[in-house]
């Protein structure tokens, strides 16, 4: 367990109020006085429906304030996203599940408005590869499932709570119901988004920390270290 973990709810392509929050949470730390290795962690679902996937991927790849390290899950939008770019034909649905978003972030445009990306796989799939850089991809293949620490388990949908937790299925961290857990003792506490919450869930079974950002412009994020009780972080604006 690091001296202090900031895990983020669903970021959905806003990049800027990613900025603005991680800029809360380095100045929260210095304020706190920790001292050692912190972790911050996006809970997935940091691609499509949001304006700027292509920039956010590309911030969260690159090096992490001083003293902190980043670690980015996997959600059920990453997974789609991955689907698609390796089949374009086959996972087209992501396109409605807020992909045509993500691909306009990466400054792509439908060649008609009216049909979108409705286009023939093989003029979709050289669009892809001329635009989407190949270390986003190995990017999206290289996301983890979960993070254990201490007495919390961080993923972006929840946990089976009739299984182990190395042993969770992973259907279940990324596209899951959260509330399985609610009401169960003995297990580690889920810090998830994934469901979009008005205000942030902290309950001893799960927090949920997905705010809508996309929608609501409200980003947060929640505190987590080895003796004290989680604590909330946030902040608001445009989810540009």
């Amino acid at each position: 367990m690091p001296v202090a973990v900031y895990a983020i709810g669903d970021l959905h392509g806003c990049r800027q109020l990613y900025h603005a929050l991680e800029a809360e949470i380095v100045a929260d730390a210095r304020a706190r006085g920790f001292e050692g290795p912190k972790l911050i962690v996006s809970l997935g679902d940091v691609v499509d429906r949001g304006p700027d996937s292509a920039g956010l991927i590309a911030d969260l790849m690159a090096p992490a304030p001083d003293g902190f390290r980043r670690v980015v899950l996997r959600g059920n939008h990453e997974d789609k996203m991955e689907a698609f770019l390796d089949d374009p034909d086959g996972h087209r649905i992501w396109l409605k599940f807020g992909g045509d978003a993500t691909l306009r972030s990466y400054g792509l445009q439908p060649e008609d408005e009216d049909r979108g990306f409705d286009l023939p796989t093989s003029r979709l799939a050289a669009m892809i590869r001329t635009a989407i850089p190949d270390d986003h991809r190995a990017f999206l293949r290289g996301l983890p499932l979960a993070l254990t620490l201490d007495r919390y388990i961080l993923c972006h949908a929840g946990i089976d709570p009739a299984r182990k937790v190395d042993a969770q299925d992973p259907d279940q961290l990324m596209w899951g119901d959260p509330a399985l857990v609610d009401g169960t003792e003995g297990l580690p506490t889920v810090v998830h988004g994934h469901v979009i919450t008005e205000a942030p869930l902290v309950t001893p079974a799960r927090i949920n920390i997905d705010t809508g950002a996309y929608l609501s412009g409200q980003l947060t994020a929640v505190c987590l270290t080895r003796d004290a009780a989680p604590r909330l972080l946030g902040v608001s604006g445009h989810p540009g």
